[in-house]
């Protein structure tokens, strides 16, 4: 009996190798293996930049956030279908909303200006682990984040892509704004890292938007989500002061309660990330005794800078 049911098990084997060593038809390519973000050479002077500075990076730079196509023959009803590789700017693992909205460059002189300022003053900021995938460049990009910003950006660090705004603008901009936009859009990158990543090393920079109601209660205005009134006297609201001297260098500007009449001004302060991401900028950009000079009368923002010039020189360092 065991005999005969081992007989039997060789024979199916034997059945399906012979079946599966059979011709197949209609082979064709599935393109899932195929690399999207891979660029390659062109005579076209915008394609040659984006493929030299791919090849000396790893890093994939785009003008159009439909990257590819592949055909994929016909669909369930008979018709062709085309498959279209796409950046979301916007795209989330769990829902999807639209933070960012961009418009598209057609100025070929635009998009090498700003490769040029991605490859020679972007990209050498950025220590190599901290590399995006791709760089979407766009002609301008407005961003609409709460506890953030409202408005027109320099970036957007989205999980498929970072997008880069003000390409447009590029070609007109003084040496000193061209460096303070490739400090923005570096910042854009390592800020996110640094919230997400090192949190810990962060802590005695966020303890300094630690501040007390008028009513003696300890808070901190990170999650603090009501407008800082010059007319609000509640035990439960902070005592108003500029946003300045509460250690930020920004306000909220996502808040449309913003108030600057003399009186009855009011405003909402910014989150972790965005306060992060503020003052580095200023750190990239390194000008202490400028900025020394700017903020001599707010220390709080004097002892922010230092605390997070400190931390990034370590931390830099470590990534390099």
């Amino acid at each position: 009996m065991r005999e005969n049911m081992k007989k039997a098990i060789y024979a199916a084997v034997a059945a399906l190798l012979v079946a599966g060593c059979g011709k197949d038809k209609d082979l064709s390519p599935s393109g899932l293996d195929r690399n999207w973000f891979a660029v390659e050479d062109s005579s076209d002077p915008v394609d040659h930049l984006r493929y030299e500075i791919y090849s000396q990076t790893g890093i994939a730079l785009f003008r159009n956030d439909t990257i590819g196509s592949i055909d994929r023959g016909l669909d369930a009803l008979g018709n062709p279908y085309v498959y279209y590789e796409v950046l979301d700017v916007n795209y989330a693992i769990t829902s999807r909303t639209e933070v960012a909205t961009y418009e598209l460059s057609e100025d070929d002189d635009a998009v090498i200006a700003g490769l040029e300022l991605m490859r020679d003053r972007v990209i050498p900021i950025l220590p190599e682990k901290l590399y995006p995938r791709c760089f979407l460049l766009v002609g301008r990009l407005d961003i609409d984040q709460k506890k953030n910003r409202k408005g027109e950006a320099s970036a957007y660090r989205g999980m498929m892509t970072t997008a880069v705004g003000r390409l447009n603008s590029i070609k007109t901009m003084s040496e000193a704004e061209k460096k303070r936009l490739a400090a923005e859009i570096a910042a854009e990158v390592i800020s996110v890292y640094l919230v997400n990543e090192r949190a810990t090393e962060l802590e005695d920079f966020y303890a300094k938007a630690d501040a007390s109601t008028q009513g003696g209660d300890k808070i901190s205005l990170y999650d603090y989500v009501y407008d800082i009134k010059e007319t609000n006297s509640s035990a439960t609201s902070p005592v108003f002061k500029d946003w300045k001297e509460y250690g930020f260098l920004v306000y909220d500007t996502s808040d449309t309660s913003f108030n600057d009449t003399a009186g009855s001004r009011s405003y909402k302060t910014v989150g972790q990330r965005r306060d992060v991401e503020t003052f580095l900028v200023e750190v990239l950009l390194g000008d202490d005794d400028g900025f020394g000079t700017t903020y001599a009368d707010y220390p709080l923002i004097l002892e922010k800078y230092a605390l997070l010039k400190a931390l990034w020189a370590e931390i830099g360092e470590e990534l390099q």
